[in-house]
């Protein structure tokens, strides 16, 4: 089933109104650059896509026929034109990034029969948008050459997440913060979804200390307790709370599935936010930290 391997190509032949995207996110010592792959099956206006973004504010979105996409039923492979995107790294020949990052030392989320994703039992239900990490963290090398100055991303981090359906939700934050002293990787994302035709504010985040990690989610009891975005939000469930302090950073306009899949909204997403966050056991605190380079996204419903 799909919802076991999420990170494979999951459209039906003649899938319409339809789109998949995977975002990898990599962060060098000072510097954070992301790139989405992705491909739409809106009837107006199908193509494939790469989307750039970094932490000097720089983004880009370079279009490609539906004939130089392919990806991979079988193992997360991904290639647009002459870029590459898989579970060991990306290649990126685009006129404002080129060169080649590795991964290695990769943390798979973990799946299991009643959890296959990081949507838990509600990846089994039909959902107007789903949602999927894919690499919970991993260690990077290499280099690109990004607006005429190369970048060595040697000894940093990666990232790896995605989303596929007809539709982003009408509302949501999304955070992922990495840039600690620590091996640490933190993702929170709360959602205006709707669950079998109720609406929610759905919850999913996971708190990895180390080789410990950690879930709160709404299917495991999580609620927002305090929401103050973009500056503060606070999540808990019966065991634990992850208390976000958020200072934003410079912001990229991306494009992102509106209605019927069409690649006609307008976000804004930040990979310079600076995060203090606080992760609660009951009352024992088990990580206090602060990320400088945190991606960040609030968006309002404007649908």
């Amino acid at each position: 089933m799909g919802i076991f391997t999420p990170e494979y190509f999951q459209a039906k032949p003649r899938r319409k109104n339809y789109f998949e995207g995977w975002y990898f996110k990599l962060r060098a010592q000072d510097f954070c650059f992301a790139v989405i792959a992705g491909i739409t099956f809106n009837l107006e206006d199908p193509h494939a896509f790469i989307q750039t973004l970094d932490s000097s504010g720089r983004a880009a979105y370079y279009r490609y026929p539906l004939s130089e996409f392919f990806a991979s039923r079988k193992k997360l492979h991904i290639k647009i034109g002459g870029n590459i995107f898989s579970d060991n790294g990306v290649t990126l020949d685009l006129e404002g990034a080129k060169g080649a990052v590795n991964f290695s030392e990769v943390i798979y989320y973990p799946r299991s029969i009643i959890s296959p994703n990081i949507m838990g039992p509600f990846a089994f239900l039909p959902l107007g948008c789903n949602h999927a990490v894919v690499h919970g963290s991993s260690k990077l090398s290499g280099a690109l050459a990004l607006g005429g100055e190369t970048v060595i991303f040697d000894g940093g981090a990666g990232y790896c997440e995605k989303d596929y359906g007809k539709s982003f939700p009408k509302s949501w934050c999304w955070l992922h913060a990495d840039d600690f002293s620590q091996d640490i990787s933190i993702m929170v994302s709360a959602a205006d979804v709707s669950v079998l035709g109720v609406p929610i504010k759905g919850i999913i985040a996971f708190v990895r200390l180390g080789k410990k990690l950690y879930n709160i989610s709404t299917y495991n009891g999580a609620k927002i307790v305090l929401d103050e975005l973009p500056g503060r939000l606070i999540i808990k469930n019966r065991f634990y709370r992850l208390d976000i302090l958020l200072h934003a950073g410079t912001g990229c306009i991306l494009k992102a599935p509106g209605i019927r899949a069409k690649m006609d909204r307008e976000i804004t997403e930040t990979l310079s936010a600076e995060a203090g966050i606080q992760f609660f056991r009951k009352e024992k605190i088990l990580f206090s930290g602060v990320s400088k380079l945190t991606a960040v996204e609030t968006v309002d419903s404007d649908r």
